[in-house]
């Protein structure tokens, strides 16, 4: 396996750590006006995960229409599914929109910046 497909599989798996972690295991701040430190993590954690599968995909000889909607609906549904996971795997954790909401931003923060650095 090529190095880029490594870090996109370890990047999918610490994400799936992250969100299934018993929720004693994750410390919860609010700023300010109570924007939650958990949700530009999210942001952060899919923007990465954006980038990385990006610069993989870059890799394959895919048309960039295959490619743009691989980038755009993989981390998208991810992002879901493990909110999904949390709902029915975890008696601490719950399902978030908001969650989904800062997942989805985070995974076009990491399709813009891919797009502007190559």
């Amino acid at each position: 396996m090529g190095t880029r497909l490594n870090l996109v599989i370890l990047w999918t798996i610490a994400i799936a750590i992250l969100s299934l972690m018993p929720s004693s295991n994750v410390p919860s701040f609010a700023w300010g006006s109570g924007l939650q430190i958990d949700k530009l993590a999210h942001i952060f954690l899919y923007a990465m995960y954006t980038f990385l599968l990006g610069r993989y995909l870059t890799d394959k000889s895919w048309k960039k229409s295959q490619q743009n909607g691989v980038l755009i609906g993989l981390p998208i549904f991810y992002g879901i599914l493990m909110e999904i996971l949390q709902y029915y795997l975890s008696s601490s954790r719950s399902f978030d929109m908001l969650d989904i909401i800062a997942n989805i931003i985070g995974s076009l923060t990491g399709l813009i910046i891919l797009k502007i650095k190559f």
